[in-house]
């Protein structure tokens, strides 16, 4: 009986080891249950086969349980974006690598203020974070030679594929928005280049880049005409620019355009410029209603957006443009001033005759001054 003892006194002894020394996990009670968490381990080869090697202080495993008390809550152990135990709720934003960002909380809940935001994983993309989430063998970063697995699919994460970085051609814009040109000012016709014509583009996209708020590229999509003569086209793609809220002389409509050196926006930066200076002079009404989808002045002709601007997708400076008086882009009414409009006749309107004080002379002595000054005159003439 004493030897069983202490066989059973030693085999909890080195379960307790092993799991100091962080190579055992075990399955956490939430709320009386005990549930089957995620294990995330730590690998040297991109196989995930071979366990990474140890450092000071760094972690092989890390245990994850989905709290039930809010959307993508976890409780993780030390680890990835964690020093001993947290509780971490995933969101997404801009300027994160894979869009993904973790939210500290002190409760279990994950309600409240976040006592810290931290970026995921910021050396990843989108996609590679979506193959992270699904269980496969992802890197830690570039340039880095461990890499890192779940035992299983992550139950629950959101959607950040407008926020996070992509890679590839057109898989690194999140949307595109196509202005064409027309000859009209209700925008049935589109504008047709000849030859002779007045234009060398009629159409253009703005492209948004995935993963960089208000982040463009502005590029010539005009079509191809066999039949018009070749023509030099004037460079008009502007590429790498962020949208942003500014006005530096006063007379804008609060959107200004940073430059950018480096694709998605990334890299060193310019003085941004103003809007009418890169496309057209539009005040706050012109711009808005080209965000929406209407059709509006360009110059001698008109363009027109294929669809509606997502709000999420430009941003709102409203507090900075030019709202009274003679703007950039044609001057903006006041405001409404709560007057009604008249009712009745037109011939109604009361007025008042004012009588103008008589300073008239006698007509005999006005006639006589009148000549006398007259003769006076011709006298001096010849003279």
């Amino acid at each position: 009986m004493a030897s069983t003892s202490w066989n059973h006194a030693r085999a909890g002894l080195s379960m307790v080891r092993a799991l100091l020394r962080g190579l055992l996990v075990l399955p956490l009670v939430v709320h009386g249950q005990n549930l089957t968490n995620l294990i995330l381990t730590r690998y040297a080869d991109r196989q995930c086969s071979g366990l990474a090697a140890k450092g000071g202080g760094e972690q092989l495993t890390q245990s994850w349980v989905l709290k039930d008390s809010s959307p993508f809550c976890y409780e993780i152990t030390a680890g990835l974006a964690c020093n001993f135990r947290c509780f971490v709720k995933m969101g997404c934003d801009y300027g994160t690598g894979s869009g993904v960002t973790f939210s500290i909380y002190d409760g279990s809940s994950c309600v409240g203020t976040p006592t810290s935001v931290l970026d995921m994983a910021s050396g990843l993309t989108w996609l590679e974070a979506v193959d992270f989430f699904g269980g496969n063998c992802t890197t830690e970063g570039p340039g880095l030679t461990t890499y890192m697995q779940f035992n299983k699919p992550v139950p629950s994460w959101p959607n950040c594929s407008v926020f996070g970085a992509a890679s590839g051609a057109e898989a690194g814009y999140e949307a595109n928005y196509v202005m064409q040109f027309y000859s009209d000012r209700d925008c049935i016709e589109k504008y047709q280049l000849s030859t002779f014509s007045t234009l060398t583009e009629s159409r253009f996209k703005f492209w948004l880049h995935r993963g960089a708020q208000y982040c463009y590229d502005y590029i010539d999509d005009t079509p191809t005409a066999p039949n018009v003569s070749a023509r030099a086209r004037v460079g008009k793609n502007y590429m790498n620019f962020r949208m942003v809220c500014g006005n530096t002389d006063g007379l804008g409509n609060g959107i200004m355009l940073a430059p950018y050196m480096e694709p998605g926006c990334k890299g060193a930066t310019g003085d941004p410029k103003m809007w009418r200076d890169q496309f057209y002079p539009m005040n706050k009404i012109a711009v808005t209603s080209l965000f929406g989808g209407e059709c509006i002045r360009w110059g001698q002709f008109w363009v027109k957006m294929d669809s509606a601007w997502d709000s999420r997708h430009y941003p709102n400076c409203k507090a900075y443009a030019c709202k009274t008086g003679y703007c950039s882009g044609g001057k903006i009414s006041q405001a409404y001033t709560g007057a009604v409009p008249h009712t009745g006749d037109i011939a109604t309107a009361q007025t008042r005759a004012y009588t103008l004080p008589s300073n008239r002379c006698p007509k005999s002595t006005c006639l006589c001054g009148a000549v006398t000054t007259l003769l006076a005159f011709l006298c001096s003439q010849f003279a």
